[in-house]
């Protein structure tokens, strides 16, 4: 199982990474740093969520 059989996860991941990268750009010299904080907070909260849905961390369902 490679990781293009589970795109939910690649990305969650990838949002998540696109956060860090903005919210690094957004507290190190942007011209907007209010709006890269607000986008970093969003990519993360999304990409979190999905990786979250992969995992089955918000199902009902006992291991």
């Amino acid at each position: 199982m490679g990781l293009t059989d589970d795109p939910e996860l690649v990305i969650g991941v990838a949002l998540m990474m696109l956060g860090s990268v903005t919210l690094i750009a957004s507290t190190t010299g942007m011209d907007l740093p209010l709006l890269g904080l607000v986008l970093a907070t969003l990519l993360l909260a999304v990409g979190t969520l999905l990786v979250g849905l992969d995992f089955g961390l918000f199902s009902d369902k006992q291991p």
